[in-house]
């Protein structure tokens, strides 16, 4: 039995998120602190926000920033 893949979306259109090693590497570390695991899920969209200068989670079926 194949197990079951989470998946960690992080937002690349917000312009002050600039997609490097370095920024993703921060995203992961965030999303990881903030209860999210590659082994237990679940699947979670994330953004970075501008406002407050940090990451968020998105509401369930948005994957963008912007839809919110």
């Amino acid at each position: 039995m194949e197990k079951e893949k989470y998946v960690l979306f992080i937002d690349p259109y917000p312009w002050d998120f600039e997609i490097t090693p370095s920024s993703i590497l921060k995203a992961i570390t965030w999303a990881l602190d903030h209860g999210w695991s590659p082994a237990e899920g679940p699947t979670k969209n994330m953004a970075y926000s501008k406002e407050i200068n940090d990451f968020i989670w998105l509401p369930g079926g948005v994957k963008y920033i912007h839809e919110m």
